[in-house]
């Protein structure tokens, strides 16, 4: 068996900027982001117990 954790973290660093309107998406309750084109942009609104119930 595997007991490896599946989480992981990104840090926040001055190489990877924030988009425009990242504040708003932390606002309205964004959980998860991802990189693209050097910007932090949201992939997650919920927790994924909030989508299962």
């Amino acid at each position: 068996m595997n007991n490896i954790d599946p989480s992981a973290y990104i840090s926040f660093g001055s190489r990877i900027r924030k988009s425009p309107f990242y504040n708003s998406t932390r606002k309205y309750g964004a959980k998860a982001f991802t990189i693209y084109n050097h910007m932090y942009m949201p992939t997650v609104y919920t927790s994924a117990r909030e989508r299962i119930s």
